[in-house]
């Protein structure tokens, strides 16, 4: 018997429904989603993930939770046994690795480099 893949993908009624019945950014409520939180138990580290597709960078409104969260993890964590990696970018060309340039933190990068950041 073969593992079937998990994903946590949200179906977009949801987050239509939440733009529709929601208060809307003029009242200073924004939404957003984090795209990955990776972590190993083992070895306790963790980081934030985000990605973009087609050339695109991180949002205004995106800047600046993640600002929070990357800085309130940095912070707090201190007082645990866990070490923080950091809040990190993976930007595609295009849309995989098989269409276009990849960049970690706005530095091109490869496949197996990124397999390598990402394995912790």
């Amino acid at each position: 018997m073969t593992k079937k893949e998990l994903t946590g993908e949200r179906p977009l009624s949801l987050s239509r429904w939440m733009r529709e019945s929601l208060p809307d950014s003029s009242t200073g409520q924004s939404i957003t989603d984090l795209d990955f939180i990776l972590f190993n138990w083992k070895t306790r580290k963790m980081m934030f993930v985000e990605t973009k597709t087609r050339g695109a960078y991180i949002k205004k409104n995106q800047a600046v939770i993640f600002n929070l969260l990357h800085t309130t993890t940095l912070n707090g964590i201190k007082f645990t046994d866990w070490e923080y990696l950091g809040f990190h970018t993976i930007i595609f060309e295009n849309t995989f690795f098989n269409d276009g340039k990849v960049y970690w933190d706005n530095v091109e990068t490869t496949e197996e480099e990124l397999i390598l950041k990402l394995t912790i």
